[in-house]
């Protein structure tokens, strides 16, 4: 197993004296807005602290909100590219839409989430390797549906694979109610 995020907040926590919980709330907790009820709140940290290690979670600058409106029909989240250049500094943002994803099992909310930063970290790392800094502005609608395999494939070496599996098996169930209900 690779190490994590979590590997490395018990390494601090040890190190501080601090609990193990007290250093992912102060790690993370201020990366997940108060608009994001509990339920998600818990998960995006359960995400979060899954990642690797090597995930630089204060330079990649991101933070997760709850998005009341739902635009897109399936839209469970998604997530935006804030240039805030006033400030000196870039920010993802991944808004999640509780109201789509609550119908979902807690390992399926999971998937959602780690395909979210698995999008950072395809945008994000690519510039770093090639020295030129971190992030960009979000792809066009196309190139969107073009890394979209990518950004699963990077969730699945995080090890996300039972919550895709649950993820799918869901979509799957919901889709044969759909099919037949019409009938």
């Amino acid at each position: 197993m690779a190490y994590t995020v979590k590997d490395e907040s018990w390494k601090i926590a040890n190190n501080h004296g601090w609990t193990f919980e007290e250093t992912a709330d102060e790690q993370l907790s201020e990366m997940i807005e108060p608009s994001v009820p509990e339920r998600f709140r818990r998960l995006v940290l359960e995400v979060a602290l899954r990642l690797p290690a090597s995930w630089d979670y204060s330079c990649a600058n991101w933070r997760v909100e709850a998005d009341g409106e739902q635009n897109l029909p399936n839209c469970y989240g998604f997530v935006v590219w804030t240039d805030e250049r006033d400030l000196g500094y870039h920010e993802w943002l991944i808004k999640i839409c509780p109201s789509a994803m609550g119908r979902f099992s807690d390992a399926a909310c999971r998937w959602i989430l780690a395909q979210r930063f698995a999008y950072i970290a395809f945008k994000f790392l690519p510039k770093l390797s090639a020295g030129r800094g971190a992030g960009e502005p979000p792809p066009s609608r196309s190139d969107e549906q073009a890394c979209a395999k990518t950004t699963e494939t990077i969730a699945l070496w995080w090890g996300f694979e039972s919550e895709r599996t649950a993820y799918y098996e869901e979509i799957h169930s919901e889709n044969k109610n759909i099919s037949r209900s019409i009938q």
